[in-house]
C-alpha cells in the first residue's frame, strides 16, 4: 500500500486504486448535508456497513465521486431554483 498526502487529504493506493480517507469521507458527508444514516438510506446500504467504513473496512472507491457529484447536483439545484423566477417558460 502506498500513502500520499495532499493538503491534509490522505490517499491510500492499493490494488483497486484510491481508498478514501475516513476524515475526508466525513468532510464530504458534511458538505453534502448527509449523515451516515442518510447516506446509507439513499443508497439502500445497511448503516452498519457505512459506519464501519474507515475503521473496520476500507471506504469503497466509488464513494468519493458519488458524494462529490451529489454535492454538485445540490448546488446546481440551488442555482436553478434561484434563477427560476427569471426564466420564461
Amino acid at each position: 500500500m502506498i500513502l500520499i498526502c495532499f493538503d491534509k487529504i490522505v490517499y491510500y493506493f492499493n490494488y483497486i486504486g484510491v481508498v478514501l480517507d475516513r476524515d475526508y469521507f466525513k468532510v464530504l458527508l458534511e458538505k453534502a448535508g448527509l449523515s451516515k444514516k442518510d447516506f446509507a438510506s439513499k443508497l439502500d446500504i445497511s448503516y452498519s456497513t457505512v459506519n464501519g467504513w474507515g475503521s473496520t473496512q476500507h471506504i469503497p472507491y466509488w464513494v468519493q465521486s458519488w458524494l462529490e457529484n451529489y454535492i454538485k447536483a445540490k448546488n446546481l439545484d440551488v442555482i436553478v431554483d434561484t434563477l427560476r423566477p427569471y426564466i420564461e417558460d
